[in-house]
């Protein structure tokens, strides 16, 4: 714990008081769900959990470089991601604190609000639900932006052992039967979302259009990545297309080289991948 809180001591200093940086550091080296309030620079203090605590933190410093949302903004959206949090482990318990379930809010949905502001999407599509956490982020985003509809595709995983993938890798992710996937997804932002349960593979071919941003956080296999790839940039004149968990294959960095894309630099972090597509 401790040596997890110290590798996040630059970015603690950078964001946070600093009378405030020793009770960050002691907090984030105990093992607790209890939130904590504490004051960010130059703005007002904040309730926050370890998990969103680390989010938070990463939302100051990536607007820093972008100055894509106010200050005002992160702490609303803060407050929000509090929510999720709390709502996920009152549902999941230890499930969520040792990301058994998988669906974890985490820095990489960070990211995702920051790339649907900065870029505002008009037809966004994700694959891979599980709990909703990336999809309330996302839609999240849509809402502030007033313009965009989510369309996500899932095939939902119900046995807590996970499922076996086409290169043989066991993926723990799963969701209650009881809850359903996108379960966590506030009802407020529900009109700007359609879910369609099924294979990507088979429901992608379901669907028309050009798009302008894809996010893929489904079967994390070679050639399952790269099929959705391939069917985003068919569908894409101009915009972006994401990904969760590249490091399971090559698959996201040999399709960025095998058609030139540029890689958002920022994005690239923590095992999330993003590229621009401009006038292909």
């Amino acid at each position: 714990m401790l040596r997890k809180a110290l590798a996040l001591l630059p970015l603690i200093r950078r964001n946070i008081e600093e009378p405030e940086t020793r009770k960050v550091l002691a907090y984030m080296s105990t093992p607790t769900s209890a939130t904590i309030k504490i004051g960010f620079r130059n703005g007002p203090k904040v309730s926050v959990t370890r998990t969103t605590l680390i989010t938070v933190l990463h939302l100051f410093d990536l607007n820093k470089k972008l100055r894509v949302i106010g200050e005002k903004e992160i702490i609303e959206l803060s407050e929000f991601c509090l929510g999720l949090d709390l709502k996920l482990r009152s549902a999941l318990g230890l499930e969520y604190t040792n990301f058994s379930a998988g669906g974890r809010f985490g820095v990489k949905e960070a990211f995702l609000y920051m790339l649907v502001r900065k870029y505002r999407p008009n037809r966004l599509i994700e694959t891979g639900v599980a709990q909703g956490v990336s999809s309330s982020v996302i839609l999240k985003a849509i809402t502030v932006n007033g313009e965009g509809h989510l369309t996500s595709i899932d095939l939902p995983t119900y046995s807590r052992a996970g499922r076996m993938n086409a290169d043989g890798v066991l993926d723990r992710a799963h969701v209650d039967p009881s809850l359903g996937p996108g379960w966590v997804v506030p009802k407020d932002l529900r009109t700007n979302w359609s879910l369609i349960l099924g294979d990507s593979k088979e429901k992608l071919k379901e669907l028309g259009g050009d798009i302008d941003f894809f996010f893929h956080d489904s079967e994390h296999s070679y050639s399952h990545m790269m099929l959705e790839y391939e069917w985003a940039l068919g569908h894409m004149r101009s915009g972006v297309i994401c990904s969760d968990d590249i490091s399971w294959n090559r698959a996201f960095m040999d399709f960025r080289k095998n058609h030139g894309l540029k890689e958002i630099e920022w994005a690239k972090d923590l095992d999330f991948g993003a590229v621009s597509v401009e006038n292909y």
